[in-house]
This record gives C-alpha cells, structure tokens and sequence, in this order.
C-alpha cells in the first residue's frame, strides 16, 4: 500500500488518461477524487477492502482518501480521470462528499453517458490547469461536468449502512490534510472527529506501513516542496512558515 501525497500543485486540478488491455495497481490513496469510465473489457476495482467489477457503460467514482486498487481481469479499455475536490466545493457538503456509499460502480444514464462523449470529455488526454483568467470559463465548464456526474452518483447509489474504521478512514485522512499545518495529535483529531485517540489509531491500522506521525510529516513535506517550487521565498522562510 502507497499513499500517493503529490496533489497536483497550486494550479494543476485534472489528470486525464486512457488504459487499453490492463490497469493494475497495488492498494494505494490520494487527496484528488478518481473516476473511471470504462468503454470495453473489464476490471476489478478494490475499495476499501470491497471489490466490485466495473464493465462496459459503467463508471466508478474513487471519493478522496479512499483505499483502493485495481486489477484487470483480461483485458479493458477506458478513461481514468482525477480531479481536484476543488471542483466539488461549494455545492456538495462535506457530510455528503465523505459518505460511504454501498458500491462506487455505477451506470449512468445514456443522456450523460453520449454527453460526455459528444463534449469531447471522453477524449481529454494528460494534466489540465486553470491558472489564468483565460481559462476561468473553462474551469467553470470542466466543473458542471463533474457536478453532473456526481448528481447521478449520489442518486444512483445509497448511503451505506455499515459503519468500518475503513469507511471512516477517508474522514480522517481528510481532517489531517486540512489541518497538518497544526500541532495535531490522536486525542486532538479524535476530539474534532468525536471519536477517541484510539479509535482513531485503529482506523490508520488499515495502513499497516505508516504511522500517523510519519503520514503527519509526510504531508508536511510535501507542501514545502510545492511552496519551493511556487514561492521565491527562502528555505528558512518556508521551514518556519
């Protein structure tokens, strides 16, 4: 299991691909919302210890800090997509955007399906950034494609009903990237969480090769690095920041 901390940067919000025959990769997460539409063939998609197989028409939705991995059976052809949780703020609650659902495969319907298609999102290729006042109507436009896709997620999908350290493994991790600039603790996530110092521990267990403190200092050097590489500020400047 790897934890994958690079979050695209000040600017950087998309990365688009595609995969033909085989996507294979290890259990693994991220801060940046997944999304899989799969054209041909099939795979196998592991979250948070759930595997679901996704087929020809379906779409998957990877909700950040999920613990997943992939395996193709034979063989597939599709479009892998991240994107920044930027694009969902302000019109998802956090409540709902970190809800566990029942599956994370879902077959949306042929209207968004040949738009998606039709718009040219199907065919997006490589990193997108809206860096610009040029590109703010592009932001906008990318945005209302993901709203869609997630209005139809959450309509599809129920909520689910069972409650794991795993399905409160991405409220955690989301709560210690929003705030590792802080001098956070077990008992001090805990208490804004409302669980316990050890409740919380047994989530991260599920990470069995990291610690919070290590996850903790991860995440601390990977914003210095991104400030590094945007900022003419000093190491010394960045270090006490």
């Amino acid at each position: 299991m790897f934890v994958q901390h690079h979050n695209f940067g000040m600017f950087q919000m998309i990365r688009c691909g595609q995969a033909r025959r085989t996507h294979n990769s290890p259990e693994h997460l991220h801060q940046y919302y997944e999304l899989e539409m799969v054209f041909d063939g099939e795979i196998e998609i592991t979250l948070n210890g759930s595997t679901v197989t996704a087929r020809a028409g379906d779409m998957a939705i990877i909700p950040s800090f999920g613990l997943h991995a992939f395996h193709t059976p034979e063989s597939t052809r599709m479009m892998i997509c991240v994107f920044s949780p930027a694009f969902l703020s302000g019109t998802f609650s956090d409540a709902l955007l970190l809800q566990p659902r029942s599956t994370h495969i879902f077959r949306p319907s042929k209207a968004l399906w040949n738009y998606l298609i039709e718009c040219g999102f199907s065919e997006m290729w490589g990193p997108y950034t809206f860096n610009s006042a040029e590109k703010a109507n592009d932001f906008e436009r990318m945005r209302s494609i993901f709203h869609m896709i997630m209005a139809e997620y959450f309509a599809s999908v129920p909520p689910s009903k069972e409650v794991s350290y795993d399905g409160i493994l991405p409220r955690v991790l989301a709560y210690m990237s929003a705030h590792f600039t802080e001098d956070l603790t077990l008992k001090s996530v805990g208490a804004a969480l409302g669980y316990s110092p050890r409740y919380i521990s047994n989530c991260l267990s599920v990470m069995p090769e990291i610690s919070f403190r290590g996850l903790l200092n991860s995440m601390r050097t990977e914003r210095a690095k991104e400030l590094l590489r945007s900022t003419d500020d000093s190491n010394y400047e960045i270090t006490i920041t």
